[in-house]
């Protein structure tokens, strides 16, 4: 988004954007023409860091992707840390996918000492990350996982061709999102999603790749919200121009 939006600037076209978190692109000077729907990552970073307080840790690792997304929120946990009076210890960084990248991360958390550890990462990353910290004793009672933005645990358990197994793995783990949507709506969205009648106004390449049945099973998430959001704000904008 932020290259995209730098070349948008020149001529002072708009961009919105429904995804993208990066605490960076709040920058007015730099990306002048670029709006979103997502809330900044600093303002989950901050969150993140409040829960800790209130649970009374003041001692914690953070691990993340080296990535300009994971940087990014770390910096902004960093920021909220300092201001509330939580030492963050050590923050490893790992590539993505890379195994044995992060097993030497998780191992610098074994060193530091700390039980309490933040993680930054994609999904795909989490059940090797979560290996890595089994086989390094960090699984242990009296270790405490937190996932900075939401993940479905259940669905990765649903999806796992070992369901016990990963069960197992994450036991204890929780996440620390934002809600921008009540389940109420959420339900609603997704009752609508099932049952009315939907149309293709897609006239790009891209048509016929997305069936009524994909769609139909897809779920409504938080993504899905924003990205409505987005679509509407980009409608109303064409309308006015």
């Amino acid at each position: 988004t932020g290259p995209l939006a730098l070349v948008a600037a020149i001529d002072a076209t708009p961009v919105i954007s429904w995804g993208s978190t990066a605490s960076s692109l709040s920058d007015r000077d730099t990306y002048p023409t670029l709006s979103r729907t997502a809330i900044s990552d600093a303002v989950v970073a901050a969150k993140t860091i409040q829960v800790l307080v209130y649970l009374g840790y003041t001692r914690i690792a953070m691990l993340h992707i080296n990535d300009a997304w994971g940087r990014g929120l770390v910096q902004d946990a960093l920021e909220a840390a300092s201001r509330l009076g939580v030492n963050v210890v050590t923050a490893p960084a790992f590539t993505f996918g890379d195994g044995p990248d992060i097993e030497k991360a998780v191992g610098q958390i074994v060193e530091s000492g700390s039980r309490i550890i933040v993680v930054t990462a994609f999904e795909a990353d989490l059940p090797i990350i979560a290996a890595a910290a089994e086989r390094l004793g960090l699984l242990r009672s009296g270790y405490t996982w937190i996932v900075a933005w939401g993940v479905d645990f259940e669905r990765m358990v649903s999806q796992s061709p070992d369901q016990a197994a990963m069960r197992s793995l994450f036991a204890g783990w929780f996440t620390s999102d934002i809600e921008l949507i009540s389940p109420a709506a959420g339900n609603g969205f997704q009752n609508v999603l099932e049952s009315e009648p939907l149309h293709h106004l897609n006239h790009s390449g891209l048509e016929g790749l997305l069936s009524n049945e994909v769609i139909r099973g897809a779920q409504f998430d938080i993504f899905s919200a924003i990205t409505y959001d987005a679509v509407w704000t980009a409608a109303i904008a064409l309308a006015r121009v």
